[in-house]
C-alpha cells in the first residue's frame, strides 16, 4: 500500500489528517495508531472521525471547539491591554450659546414664535424628540413645561433689548416706532409694536416689542396710553425719546397723531393698498343682472366645456347689444364711462369656478394648457 502524509494537515491536531495517513488512488486512510485501514471515499473523514472517538478516545469536535474558545479568550485579553483613546478635553467655549451653537430654550422659542410650530407639537412628535437627542437636548413632555421655556427666553431677550436701548439713550440718541392693530384667530385684538433705531446692532434697525392686548373698545387717548405703558417698560419715553410714528390712515390713528407732538406718518402701503382695493373691487349696478346670469352657469358644471362656453358668449353678447351707446356704424363710445375692474373680476372668478368644481375638466383641459405653457400644473385659487 502507498499511503502518505497530508502536510499541510499533518502539524494541526484538530484535523483528522494527523492521525492519519492517506491513499489518494484508492480513497483509503490508515490510522497511524493502530494501522488500520479505512475507507475515505472521495475525501470523506467521518468514518476516520468515529474510528478515532471509539477506538482511540480522540474527540476531534471537542478538541476543535476548545481551540475556538480559547483564541477568543486570548484575543479579549489581548484588547483590554490596548490603552484607551483619551476624552477629548471639552473646551470653555462649548458652554457658550452662539449663533452656531444655540441652545434649546433658543431653537424652540424661534420654531414657535417664526415657524409657528403648536407647543404640543414638541412633546408629542416622536421626531423631533429623536433630533434633540441626537443633539443631547431632551424635549420636554407637556406643552405647558415648553411655554415656560419660551417665556424664560422672552425675559432673557427682553433684558437684551432693555441694555440696549439704554446704549442708545446714552449717547443722546432718539427712536421712532411704527404700530397697527391685529385681530387673532381667536377674535382678540393686539396692538404690534415696533421700536426703529440706525443704532441697533447686529445689522438690523428695528426691535420688535411685542403685543399689546386690547380690551374693549379703543379710541386714540386709551391707545396713547396703551403704547406708553408697553415703552416703559423698555425704559422708553413716548414724550421725550419718541421723535416719530408710523400707523395706519383710519380716525382714531389720525387723532392719535394729532395729540402727539412728534411727528406722524400715515402708512403709505396702507393708502395704496386702500386705492386698489377701490378699484379693483367696485361694484357696477348695470353689471348685477349679468351677474345672477352667469350665477346659474354653477348649477351646470357637468355640461361640456363647449356648451359652457357658448353660453358665457351669448351672456356678453347680449350686454353688449342691449346697449344704447353705440352710433350708427356699430361702434361703441363712451369717454365718460371707466372701465369697471369688478365686472371683469366677476367674469373670471365664473371661469374660475367652472374648472374648480370639476376636477375632470381641471385635469383634461385647463392643466393641459397650463403645462404646455408654463412647464408645470398650477392651482386654482378663488380670491373670495
Amino acid at each position: 500500500m502507498d499511503f502518505g502524509v497530508v502536510t499541510t494537515k499533518e502539524g494541526n491536531k484538530t484535523s483528522v489528517w494527523h492521525y492519519f495517513l492517506i491513499n489518494k488512488n484508492k480513497n483509503e486512510a490508515k490510522c497511524k495508531t493502530c494501522q488500520k485501514v479505512l475507507k475515505s471515499p472521495g475525501g470523506s473523514t467521518s468514518s476516520l472521525r468515529r474510528h478515532l472517538k471509539n477506538i482511540h478516545a480522540v474527540d476531534i469536535e471537542a478538541a476543535r471547539h476548545s481551540t475556538i474558545a480559547t483564541t477568543a479568550q486570548g484575543s479579549a485579553s489581548s484588547s483590554k491591554e490596548i490603552p484607551e483613546a483619551p476624552k477629548k478635553k471639552t473646551k470653555l467655549t462649548h458652554y457658550y450659546e452662539t449663533d452656531a451653537n444655540p441652545s434649546m430654550q433658543v431653537m424652540v422659542s424661534r420654531m414657535a414664535a417664526v415657524d409657528g410650530i403648536p407647543l404640543r407639537t414638541f412633546s408629542k412628535s416622536q421626531d423631533l424628540k429623536y433630533l434633540f437627542e441626537k443633539t443631547g437636548n431632551k424635549l420636554p413632555t407637556t406643552a405647558d413645561t415648553v411655554r415656560n421655556i419660551i417665556l424664560k427666553d422672552f425675559d432673557k431677550r427682553k433684558l437684551q433689548i432693555i441694555n440696549e436701548i439704554k446704549i442708545i439713550l446714552s449717547d443722546e440718541k432718539k427712536f421712532s416706532i411704527s404700530f397697527d392693530e391685529w385681530t387673532s384667530i381667536k377674535n382678540r385684538r393686539y396692538i404690534g409694536l415696533t421700536l426703529h433705531s440706525p443704532n441697533f446692532a447686529r445689522d438690523s434697525s428695528f426691535r420688535n416689542l411685542g403685543l399689546i392686548r386690547i380690551h374693549g373698545s379703543m379710541n386714540a387717548a386709551s391707545c396713547v396710553k396703551l403704547i406708553e405703558v408697553k415703552l416703559d417698560e423698555y425704559g422708553v419715553s413716548l414724550t421725550n425719546d419718541i421723535v416719530a410714528q408710523t400707523t395706519d390712515g383710519c380716525s382714531p390713528m389720525v387723532a392719535l397723531g394729532k395729540s402727539l407732538k412728534s411727528c406722524h406718518q400715515l402708512c403709505i402701503a396702507h393708502a395704496v393698498q386702500l386705492a386698489i382695493v377701490d378699484v379693483m373691487y367696485k361694484r357696477n349696478a348695470g353689471f348685477e343682472e349679468n351677474v345672477a346670469q352667469l350665477a346659474e352657469l354653477d348649477d351646470d358644471e357637468d355640461l361640456p366645456l363647449s356648451v359652457l362656453a357658448q353660453r358665457l358668449r351669448t351672456v356678453e353678447f347680449n350686454d353688449d347689444t342691449n346697449s344704447t351707446d353705440n352710433d350708427e356704424d356699430g361702434v361703441e363710445f363712451n369717454n365718460s364711462q371707466s372701465f369697471k375692474y369688478n365686472d371683469l373680476l366677476s367674469k373670471v372668478r365664473k371661469v374660475v369656478k367652472i374648472f374648480k368644481n370639476s376636477p375632470t375638466k381641471n385635469d383634461d383641459i385647463l392643466q393641459k394648457h397650463v403645462r404646455a405653457d408654463f412647464g408645470q400644473e398650477y392651482s386654482l385659487l378663488l380670491d373670495e
